[in-house]
């Protein structure tokens, strides 16, 4: 009598495997969310740099005052930077967007679960001709974890020196 060959999993073999899986999956899930929050927060940092670093490049090319600033509904500079931002030549009045002001950049938001909190008592980061903000200031990145792995923060100086720092303390964005 020839002998018959089975395919495929029994039951045990298939609540093993199960089994397993469950646990990769509990184990690898927490991680994953970190991942995901320190992409986010390097992400967003990368791009406020760069973007911070355009506008000081094209007040120093075009030897305008350029502004970088988060709009309100009526286009005014109103600080909540975690609503995205724009970037343009600024003529008076100052810190507001319209008239003779030439659009540059449109930032938009970051993810709603994070937020941005600038130091300085300012609405807006203005760049003169030579590139000066003549204003110190830190921008704190919150990702929605407050792990101090992932709190990073970009630092302009009054000269218009902007560079990334690690923070090893958590910051408060409220």
């Amino acid at each position: 009598m020839p002998s018959r060959k089975y395919h495929g999993l029994t039951l045990i073999e298939l609540m093993i495997t199960l089994a397993v899986a469950t646990l990769v999956l509990t184990a690898g899930v927490p991680a994953l969310q970190q991942l995901f929050a320190s992409s986010r927060a390097h992400s967003a940092v990368t791009t406020l740099y760069q973007d911070l670093n355009y506008a000081r490049q094209m007040a120093i090319a075009y030897q305008a005052t350029v502004t970088l600033c988060p709009l309100s509904s009526s286009s005014h500079c109103n600080g909540q930077w975690q609503q995205g931002y724009q970037i343009f030549i600024d003529t008076p009045p100052w810190q507001s967007y319209g008239g003779d002001d030439a659009p540059l950049k449109l930032q938009p938001p970051i993810s709603s679960r994070d937020a941005i909190k600038y130091s300085a008592n300012v609405n807006a980061i203005r760049f003169d001709e030579a590139g000066f903000t003549g204003q110190n200031g830190t921008f704190y990145y919150c990702p929605d974890s407050d792990t101090a792995s992932y709190l990073t923060a970009v630092v302009i100086s009054r000269t218009g020196r902007i560079r990334h720092h690690t923070l090893a303390t958590p910051v408060s964005c409220q």
